[in-house]
């Protein structure tokens, strides 16, 4: 549009396949893991603006989001889901930036009206630049859920730490990431004993730019997840592989 608005859009797409342990099936009633797939589809819009006089010290670029989106489980359409998120940068110097950002989503369920849900969320950040090639950002996020479903009504407080290595050999770029999020759900309990989960994760995000493709390029992400919840039916531990594709433009 101009020197300092820019246009986005895109299409995210992915997908997610289990297969179940020997001990899974044995209490999964003839469960596979094609009964637990996922995939979804979006349609992505953004705005990016920058403030005509853009110093050192001060409020930075303003980011506007929204996308539309489809998802799938076992092979049966589930949501209709819709989110829009702002966000907005203050340099507190060349090499210190926080953020502030704030979204909403809405998500309709199909395959059960009752657990359709609308949630807001808040997230604070600070950035440090390390060098040209290296940042550290932590987070803080709280979002709020609101259902007629006690299993998708829940308040979470969530802190996130993302350190961006520079690039390795091929211009291989390598992302790490920790994270930690409290969830607590006010009107499910089971056994008298009220649900509350803690899940920590670890990532590894490696993006392969030199191996471009009419502008988009491989991103090989690996993660390990385990939720620990107050009621042991919700827990749970998984290894993820996913292989994306991410703009280098």
């Amino acid at each position: 549009m101009s020197e300092r608005t820019q246009l986005r859009f895109g299409v995210f797409a992915l997908g997610t396949v289990y297969k179940l342990s020997t001990k899974a099936k044995a209490i999964g009633s003839g469960k596979t893991g094609a009964d637990f797939a996922f995939a979804t589809i979006e349609t992505r819009f953004g705005l990016t603006h920058l403030p005509a006089e853009f110093a050192q010290q001060g409020w930075g670029r303003l980011k506007l989001d929204a996308a539309l989106g489809y998802s799938l489980y076992g092979g049966d359409p589930l949501s209709v889901h819709y989110r829009l998120d702002a966000t907005k940068d203050y340099h507190f110097s060349r090499s210190l930036v926080g953020d502030f950002g704030v979204g909403v989503r809405v998500q309709n369920r199909l395959d059960s009206a009752n657990a359709s849900s609308k949630s807001g969320q808040i997230e604070i950040g600070l950035t440090r630049e390390i060098s040209d090639a290296q940042r550290l950002r932590f987070g803080v996020t709280v979002q709020q859920s609101n259902s007629d479903s006690n299993l998708v009504h829940y308040s979470s407080l969530g802190a996130e730490l993302r350190y961006s290595l520079p690039a390795v050999g091929w211009d291989v770029r390598p992302t790490v990431k920790f994270a930690y999020q409290r969830k607590d759900f006010p009107n499910l309990s089971i056994g008298g004993i009220q649900r509350q989960d803690e899940q920590i994760s670890a990532s590894l995000s490696l993006f392969f730019p030199k191996a471009s493709y009419y502008g988009f390029a491989p991103n090989l992400n690996l993660s390990a997840n385990h939720n620990k919840s107050s009621v042991s039916i919700f827990s749970t531990r998984d290894l993820r592989i996913s292989l994306g594709f991410n703009s280098t433009f």
